[in-house]
């Protein structure tokens, strides 16, 4: 058989075996813990996307002011003479555009985006709520280990007893 060999001394550990567990409180650093979980990261870019998403669509009811330009020419012959007679042409233009009426089509994709900007917030919201439930259960999965344990020395504490009257008779 294997040998167990104890690194701290037994006393140390009898020690912080009887420490009180219901003073433990969830961890100070559980908001950044949670944060830092790559899905609730992954879910905070999708929601800047979102965000995105909606602000270029409210922007597409905007006015639009748009600069044209084309520079080019032409050679009107039966056959290609790059060196032939060869017509410019060129136009500069400015073009303004201002929606009038859309259907509502404009109104109803803001509605739409701001809806899935707000499904992403929740999504992000439910899986914060499911990481601080994950590390809630695994400290109280923690302490039931703890106690359990401390029962179980109990016990071995109670065996020995017994033990010891059976020899001493």
């Amino acid at each position: 058989y294997d040998t167990l060999q104890l690194i701290d001394p037994v006393e140390s550990l009898i020690a912080q075996s009887k420490a009180d567990t219901s003073s433990w409180k969830p961890l100070p650093d559980m908001k950044s813990a949670i944060a830092a979980r790559p899905e609730i990261q992954e879910e905070k870019i999708n929601l800047d996307i979102r965000a995105l998403e909606l602000e270029r669509t409210k922007s597409g009811r905007l006015p639009t002011l748009n600069f044209e330009g084309y520079l080019g020419a032409n050679n009107y012959t039966n056959t290609f003479d790059p060196f032939g007679n060869w017509f410019g042409n060129s136009f500069l233009g400015l073009s303004f555009r201002f929606p009038i009426y859309s259907g509502g089509e404009k109104s109803s994709q803001v509605e739409k985006s701001q809806i899935q900007q707000d499904q992403q917030k929740n999504n992000i919201r439910k899986l914060e709520q499911q990481a601080y439930y994950e590390i809630l259960n695994a400290r109280n999965n923690l302490q039931y280990q703890y106690r359990q344990s401390l029962l179980q020395q109990e016990r071995i504490l109670v065996q020995e007893g017994r033990i010891d009257i059976v020899r001493s008779r």
